[in-house]
């Protein structure tokens, strides 16, 4: 089996959707680094919280899951600091999503009731909370978080470390620049290879820019 471990220990969904994947047999999970010292002996649903990220340079070849996910900013730093280590990254995939004719890379995260159709592609390291839909044939960059109950339309496109707040709304064929910011319960009508920061909940926004 093969030695995982879970960065972070503020998401414990993640640790339940471990354990209701069909991989987790592949795994040994060891426990959770955080390299916040004072949550060092604590439990997140039963797995201890080991202690820092540095305890990687004394395991052989390990297996991550990077659960970081407060900011673009925050996953980044992590993601740089798993670099200074020989880490291979696990996807973390609730068994009752239907992945098939879709094209998941590693180190993503799907919760359950998320719905992925045909032909969509997930980037390396994103994340998909409960109730995401990603419409055919759409392409979600590296290291996105899209929150629960996000819909994403057919052929949209979605740049690398964009956040996406819950509720929200991307209608097909949009396309969003890089580390952009939607907040929760946006309409969105997008074309924009530019980063954009959305900040008006429940309003349409159209933009044609780049």
């Amino acid at each position: 089996m093969r030695d995982l471990f879970i960065i972070g220990a503020g998401f414990p969904d993640c640790v339940r959707t471990f354990f209701e994947s069909n991989d987790n047999d592949k795994y040994k999970l060891h426990g959770i680094l955080d390299d916040n010292k004072e949550l060092m002996g604590n439990n997140l649903l039963g797995v201890p919280i080991i202690g820092p990220l540095d305890l990687l340079y004394s395991v052989k070849s390990p297996w991550v899951f990077n659960s970081v996910a407060l900011s673009a900013e925050s996953r980044k730093i992590v993601n740089k600091k798993l670099n200074e280590f020989n880490v291979h990254f696990a996807s973390i995939i609730h068994r009752d999503v239907n992945i098939e004719y879709c094209d998941i890379d590693f180190g993503c995260y799907i919760s359950r009731t998320s719905y992925i159709e045909p032909n969509a592609k997930i980037g390396f390291g994103s994340m998909l909370l409960p109730g995401v839909t990603i419409g055919h044939d759409s392409q979600i960059g590296e290291n996105c978080f899209i929150a629960s109950g996000v819909h994403v339309g057919g052929k949209t496109q979605i740049g690398k470390y964009t956040w996406i707040g819950a509720g929200s709304c991307l209608h097909p064929g949009s396309t969003v620049g890089a580390e952009s910011v939607i907040d929760m319960n946006s309409n969105v009508t997008l074309k924009s290879s530019k980063k954009v920061f959305i900040s008006n909940p429940r309003s349409k926004m159209r933009f044609e820019r780049g």
